[in-house]
């Protein structure tokens, strides 16, 4: 196949035409038509057919791959839309026409169907309505398992042995913050099914989509041999989740008034010592400039407040300078205050 395909292109009819690339700023003026649902005619049973709400259907589209936001535009498909996305409208009909045994019924029947399918959590299992073992949890509908009454047939597993860290989404300037997303830094040998298992019995998230993609470090060169290694921390994998439920992360100091910030910064010394840590690095910063001293090996003595930096140095030149200006500046008050000298205007 990889042959006919090579074949037909060196044996082409017609040269090949460079695609119009829209570029990014094109691809952000797209405007976003929430009316899109067909209303239905009169007489006729109205069918539900929104999958997902309109804000998360907003986030679901604003975090489309750009070369998939790209394709759709050329094709002029890249709408607004609650129900199936492009690519799941073109399975659907694929699967019309290739199975046409198969009972796939609606669009919005289908496209929940796979929704629950997707959000399916590894190691459970579906109990049947008779069935009344102590063993049975309820996880809720929507989950691919019916009623929600399941097994836990796998092994549950506590304390795991790797970090999933929780980073702030990716939200241009003049953009709200997008509720139902949420971004992770996970292990690279971390799939999917793991991170959507852990996010439910952890801490009991509910996700609709999972997108992860891999960073890789950069090469940079080390020692004599001027040998050509990759970062160590440079390389990483992020996962982009979507949430059932909107989730707003924890303010951060710009968004907090000056005695939320003041509180806050005490509770972090208080808990985590951070000013005695700063001082031990600065002591040891002194210490390894000037580690012996030339009469025998007695340790440098460390003065509290020494400026060690052409920085700190600085800023203490600036401090007595406005120390001295400000002794001035009194001295001439108490004068001017007895009469004992007259400013010429």
């Amino acid at each position: 196949m990889r042959a006919l395909h090579l074949f037909r292109r060196c044996y082409a009819t017609k040269p090949p035409v460079a695609p119009s690339k829209p570029s990014l700023k094109s691809l952000a003026k797209t405007k976003v038509n929430p009316k899109v649902n067909p209303k239905p005619s009169d007489g006729a049973p109205a069918e539900a057919t929104q999958l997902l709400s309109s804000a998360a259907a907003q986030a679901r589209r604003a975090s489309t791959p750009i070369a998939v936001r790209i394709r759709r535009i050329k094709s002029n498909r890249d709408q607004f839309k609650t129900s199936l996305t492009a690519s799941e409208e073109d399975t659907y009909g694929r699967l019309r026409n290739t199975k046409p045994e198969d009972d796939l019924g609606s669009p919005y029947l289908w496209g929940k169907s796979m929704y629950e399918r997707r959000s399916r959590i590894r190691g459970l299992k579906r109990a049947q309505p008779q069935d009344q073992s102590p063993g049975i949890i309820n996880i809720g509908e929507g989950m691919g398992y019916g009623d929600g009454r399941v097994h836990i047939v796998g092994k549950r597993i506590y304390l795991p042995n790797f970090v999933i860290q929780l980073i702030r989404n990716r939200t241009p300037i003049d953009k709200p913050y997008n509720p139902f997303e949420a971004t992770f830094r996970i292990p690279k040998n971390l799939t999917k099914n793991d991170l959507r298992s852990y996010l439910y019995f952890v801490y009991g998230v509910k996700t609709t989509y999972i997108r992860t993609d891999n960073y890789i470090g950069k090469i940079i060169t080390r020692g004599h041999s001027r040998t050509r290694v990759r970062q160590r921390y440079g390389s990483y994998k992020r996962a982009v989740v979507g949430l059932v439920d909107p989730f707003y992360p924890p303010g951060l100091l710009e968004d907090m008034t000056k005695s939320q910030r003041i509180a806050f910064k005490k509770a972090l010394d208080d808990g985590f010592s951070l000013e005695q840590r700063r001082q031990m690095r600065e002591e040891e910063m002194i210490l390894s400039r000037k580690p012996r001293t030339p009469l025998g090996d007695k340790r440098t003595k460390v003065v509290d407040g020494l400026a060690i930096s052409r920085t700190k140095i600085m800023k203490k030149v600036l401090e007595k300078r406005k120390e001295r200006e400000k002794m001035i500046q009194s001295k001439v008050d108490e004068l001017l205050k007895d009469g004992l000298i007259k400013l010429r205007v």
